[in-house]
């Protein structure tokens, strides 16, 4: 696996350190790039960044992935959903559906 991850931008490609991600979410086409040092936008889809992650990166929703390493703690949503409290106040939905697999890889 690599540990460096290049992203296209509008006017410029970026390297991303992956162990930097917390977490990578998509809307539409648009996949934003949540890091501890800055938020990076580009075009693309969620599985095919997930492939080139590591076993830190589990995909809690259609729309996201975290970083295992960055997760401070789980607790229920008002829709039956989760919500993945993430370092440096990140928050993301973890729907019902890749909850078991999110507790799986935490040993649940």
């Amino acid at each position: 696996m690599t540990s460096i991850l290049p992203v296209k931008t509008e006017d410029r490609i970026l390297t991303i350190k992956v162990e930097e991600i917390i977490k990578v979410e998509v809307e539409k086409t648009e996949l934003t790039f949540y890091t501890t040092s800055a938020i990076v936008k580009t075009n693309g889809r969620l599985y095919q960044v997930l492939e080139k992650l590591n076993s830190d990166f589990v995909q809690v929703s259609k729309h996201g992935i975290i970083n295992l390493n960055y997760l401070e703690s789980l607790k229920p949503g008002f829709t039956g959903n989760m919500i993945a409290k993430l370092a440096l106040k990140q928050k993301t939905d973890v729907s019902r559906r890749y909850l078991p697999e999110l507790e799986k890889r935490l040993g649940l």
